[in-house]
Protein backbone atom coordinates (compact mmCIF):
# COMPACT_ATOMS: atom_id res chain seq x y z
CA UNK A 1 0.00 0.00 0.00
CA UNK A 2 1.69 3.15 -1.24
CA UNK A 3 -0.07 5.54 1.19
CA UNK A 4 0.91 3.45 4.19
CA UNK A 5 4.52 3.15 3.00
CA UNK A 6 4.75 6.90 2.31
CA UNK A 7 3.39 7.81 5.74
CA UNK A 8 5.85 5.47 7.41
CA UNK A 9 8.75 6.81 5.35
CA UNK A 10 7.84 10.38 6.36
CA UNK A 11 7.43 9.43 10.01
CA UNK A 12 3.71 10.28 10.05
CA UNK A 13 2.06 8.19 12.72
CA UNK A 14 -1.53 9.21 12.13
CA UNK A 15 -3.34 11.48 9.68
CA UNK A 16 -6.72 12.77 8.63
CA UNK A 17 -7.47 11.27 5.22
CA UNK A 18 -9.52 13.23 2.69
CA UNK A 19 -10.33 11.56 -0.62
CA UNK A 20 -12.08 13.01 -3.66
CA UNK A 21 -13.58 10.59 -6.21
CA UNK A 22 -10.80 8.10 -7.09
CA UNK A 23 -8.75 9.07 -4.03
CA UNK A 24 -11.80 8.42 -1.84
CA UNK A 25 -11.48 4.78 -2.93
CA UNK A 26 -7.83 4.92 -1.81
CA UNK A 27 -8.94 6.42 1.51
CA UNK A 28 -11.51 3.67 2.08
CA UNK A 29 -8.92 1.00 1.40
CA UNK A 30 -6.35 2.64 3.69
CA UNK A 31 -8.80 3.14 6.57
CA UNK A 32 -9.92 -0.50 6.38
CA UNK A 33 -6.44 -1.97 5.90
CA UNK A 34 -4.39 0.21 8.26
CA UNK A 35 -6.89 1.72 10.72
CA UNK A 36 -4.23 2.67 13.24
CA UNK A 37 -2.83 5.41 11.01
CA UNK A 38 -6.15 6.99 9.96
CA UNK A 39 -7.53 9.44 12.51
CA UNK A 40 -10.60 10.31 10.44
CA UNK A 41 -11.85 9.71 6.93
CA UNK A 42 -13.52 12.29 4.69
CA UNK A 43 -15.11 10.80 1.57
CA UNK A 44 -16.07 13.11 -1.26
CA UNK A 45 -18.12 11.02 -3.69
CA UNK A 46 -16.18 7.77 -4.13
CA UNK A 47 -16.55 6.12 -7.54
CA UNK A 48 -19.68 4.01 -8.22
CA UNK A 49 -17.87 0.69 -8.62
CA UNK A 50 -20.01 -1.27 -6.14
CA UNK A 51 -23.52 0.06 -6.74
CA UNK A 52 -26.38 -1.34 -8.83
CA UNK A 53 -25.22 1.01 -11.59
CA UNK A 54 -21.67 -0.36 -11.56
CA UNK A 55 -22.04 -2.10 -14.93
CA UNK A 56 -23.07 1.18 -16.53
CA UNK A 57 -20.13 2.99 -14.92
CA UNK A 58 -17.64 0.27 -15.87
CA UNK A 59 -18.92 0.25 -19.46
CA UNK A 60 -18.32 4.01 -19.58
CA UNK A 61 -14.79 3.41 -18.26
CA UNK A 62 -14.26 0.85 -21.02
CA UNK A 63 -15.34 3.36 -23.66
CA UNK A 64 -12.97 5.94 -22.21
CA UNK A 65 -10.09 3.46 -22.24
CA UNK A 66 -10.82 2.61 -25.87
CA UNK A 67 -10.97 6.31 -26.75
CA UNK A 68 -7.61 6.78 -25.01
CA UNK A 69 -6.07 3.97 -27.07
CA UNK A 70 -7.48 5.24 -30.36
CA UNK A 71 -7.34 9.03 -30.02
CA UNK A 72 -5.06 9.80 -27.10
CA UNK A 73 -5.33 11.13 -23.58
CA UNK A 74 -6.66 14.60 -24.41
CA UNK A 75 -9.65 13.24 -26.32
CA UNK A 76 -10.48 10.68 -23.63
CA UNK A 77 -10.21 13.26 -20.86
CA UNK A 78 -12.50 15.60 -22.76
CA UNK A 79 -15.07 12.80 -23.00
CA UNK A 80 -14.69 11.93 -19.33
CA UNK A 81 -15.13 15.48 -18.03
CA UNK A 82 -17.87 16.29 -20.51
CA UNK A 83 -19.78 13.35 -19.06
CA UNK A 84 -19.22 14.53 -15.49
CA UNK A 85 -19.48 18.30 -15.83
CA UNK A 86 -20.95 18.99 -19.25
CA UNK A 87 -19.40 20.34 -22.46
CA UNK A 88 -18.33 23.60 -20.81
CA UNK A 89 -16.02 21.91 -18.30
CA UNK A 90 -12.93 23.85 -19.41
CA UNK A 91 -14.60 27.22 -18.90
CA UNK A 92 -16.06 26.04 -15.60
CA UNK A 93 -12.79 24.95 -14.03
CA UNK A 94 -10.78 27.85 -15.45
CA UNK A 95 -13.10 30.21 -13.56
CA UNK A 96 -11.87 28.65 -10.33
CA UNK A 97 -8.17 28.28 -11.10
CA UNK A 98 -6.41 29.51 -14.22
CA UNK A 99 -4.41 26.76 -15.92
CA UNK A 100 -6.54 23.91 -14.53
CA UNK A 101 -7.55 22.58 -17.94
CA UNK A 102 -3.93 22.40 -19.11
CA UNK A 103 -2.89 20.67 -15.89
CA UNK A 104 -5.65 18.10 -16.26
CA UNK A 105 -4.73 17.38 -19.86
CA UNK A 106 -1.03 17.03 -19.02
CA UNK A 107 -1.83 14.43 -16.35
CA UNK A 108 -4.46 12.59 -18.39
CA UNK A 109 -2.05 9.98 -19.72
CA UNK A 110 -1.27 8.70 -16.24
CA UNK A 111 -4.95 8.64 -15.35
CA UNK A 112 -5.91 6.50 -18.35
CA UNK A 113 -2.81 4.30 -18.45
CA UNK A 114 -2.69 3.53 -14.72
CA UNK A 115 -5.37 4.96 -12.45
CA UNK A 116 -8.48 4.02 -14.43
CA UNK A 117 -7.50 0.35 -14.66
CA UNK A 118 -6.75 0.27 -10.93
CA UNK A 119 -10.20 1.72 -10.28
CA UNK A 120 -11.91 -0.85 -12.50
CA UNK A 121 -10.08 -3.63 -10.62
CA UNK A 122 -10.83 -2.18 -7.14
CA UNK A 123 -12.79 -4.46 -4.83
CA UNK A 124 -14.34 -3.32 -1.57
CA UNK A 125 -17.23 -4.86 0.35
CA UNK A 126 -19.52 -4.37 3.32
CA UNK A 127 -17.18 -6.62 5.30
CA UNK A 128 -14.25 -4.35 4.46
CA UNK A 129 -16.30 -1.34 5.53
CA UNK A 130 -16.96 -2.93 8.93
CA UNK A 131 -13.27 -2.47 9.73
CA UNK A 132 -13.66 1.30 9.44
CA UNK A 133 -14.49 2.54 12.93
CA UNK A 134 -12.84 5.96 12.64
CA UNK A 135 -15.00 9.08 12.38
CA UNK A 136 -16.25 9.37 8.79
CA UNK A 137 -17.65 12.33 6.89
CA UNK A 138 -19.41 11.83 3.55
CA UNK A 139 -19.70 14.90 1.32
CA UNK A 140 -21.73 14.90 -1.88
CA UNK A 141 -23.30 17.30 -4.34
CA UNK A 142 -27.03 17.70 -4.78
CA UNK A 143 -26.63 17.68 -8.59
CA UNK A 144 -24.15 14.83 -9.00
CA UNK A 145 -26.58 12.52 -10.77
CA UNK A 146 -27.72 8.93 -10.25
CA UNK A 147 -24.29 7.27 -10.11
CA UNK A 148 -23.24 9.29 -7.09
CA UNK A 149 -26.70 9.30 -5.52
CA UNK A 150 -26.33 5.52 -5.31
CA UNK A 151 -22.78 5.82 -3.97
CA UNK A 152 -24.09 8.07 -1.20
CA UNK A 153 -26.77 5.55 -0.22
CA UNK A 154 -24.25 2.69 -0.26
CA UNK A 155 -21.64 4.52 1.81
CA UNK A 156 -24.19 5.54 4.44
CA UNK A 157 -25.45 1.95 4.59
CA UNK A 158 -21.96 0.49 4.89
CA UNK A 159 -20.78 3.20 7.32
CA UNK A 160 -23.83 3.93 9.49
CA UNK A 161 -21.76 6.06 11.89
CA UNK A 162 -20.80 8.46 9.07
CA UNK A 163 -21.86 12.09 9.12
CA UNK A 164 -23.27 13.43 5.87
CA UNK A 165 -23.22 16.81 4.15
CA UNK A 166 -24.78 17.54 0.75
CA UNK A 167 -23.65 20.77 -0.93
CA UNK A 168 -26.59 22.42 -2.71
CA UNK A 169 -26.09 23.02 -6.42
CA UNK A 170 -22.79 21.09 -6.54
CA UNK A 171 -22.01 18.16 -8.81
CA UNK A 172 -19.12 15.67 -8.84
CA UNK A 173 -16.66 18.51 -9.51
CA UNK A 174 -17.57 20.11 -6.16
CA UNK A 175 -13.96 20.22 -4.93
CA UNK A 176 -13.24 22.58 -7.84
CA UNK A 177 -16.51 24.48 -8.03
CA UNK A 178 -17.39 24.77 -4.32
CA UNK A 179 -14.04 24.98 -2.51
CA UNK A 180 -15.11 27.50 0.15
CA UNK A 181 -18.18 25.64 1.47
CA UNK A 182 -16.28 22.37 1.23
CA UNK A 183 -13.42 23.85 3.29
CA UNK A 184 -15.86 25.02 5.96
CA UNK A 185 -17.41 21.55 6.20
CA UNK A 186 -14.03 19.82 6.39
CA UNK A 187 -12.65 22.26 8.94
CA UNK A 188 -15.63 21.77 11.24
CA UNK A 189 -15.39 17.98 11.01
CA UNK A 190 -11.62 17.77 11.48
CA UNK A 191 -11.73 20.20 14.41
CA UNK A 192 -14.02 17.80 16.23
CA UNK A 193 -11.60 14.93 15.78
CA UNK A 194 -8.11 16.29 16.54
CA UNK A 195 -5.00 14.18 16.47
CA UNK A 196 -3.61 14.12 19.98
CA UNK A 197 0.11 14.88 20.22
Amino acid sequence: MDCYALMRALGIGKAHVVGVSYSAAVGLHLAASAPGIVQSLCLIEPPPVHTSLADEFLAACGRLTEDYRRRGAASAMDGFLTGLMGPGWRTEIEQHRAGSAADIESDAGTFFATDLQALVDWRFSADDAKRITQPVLYVGGSSSGPWFAEVRQLMLRWLPHAEEVVLAGADHSLAITHPAPLAVVLDAFLSRHPIEP
